[in-house]
């Protein structure tokens, strides 16, 4: 078996799946009868909340990596 030179964490999995949610909300809000409309609305919401939290997550992950790296952490010495 291969190993993967880069392990893959799911974070890409993570973002991608809250942006599947929140389109299939819209269009479940569209295709919505008007006395839906405010329960559909309610978990596109909840749908938008969870995107903001994952991309928070990534961007904090990311930030604290650069930040590492460029004051030499991680380095042998």
């Amino acid at each position: 078996m291969k190993t993967v030179p880069h392990p893959r964490t799911g974070e890409g999995v993570a973002a991608l799946g809250v942006l599947m949610l929140v389109v299939l909300e819209v269009a479940a809000l569209s295709a919505a009868p008007a006395r839906d409309r405010p329960v559909v609305g309610g978990a596109l919401v909840g749908a938008a909340a969870s995107a903001f939290i994952v991309v928070g997550a990534l961007w904090h992950h990311y930030r604290r990596t650069a930040v590492r790296r460029v004051r030499g952490a991680g380095r042998p010495r």
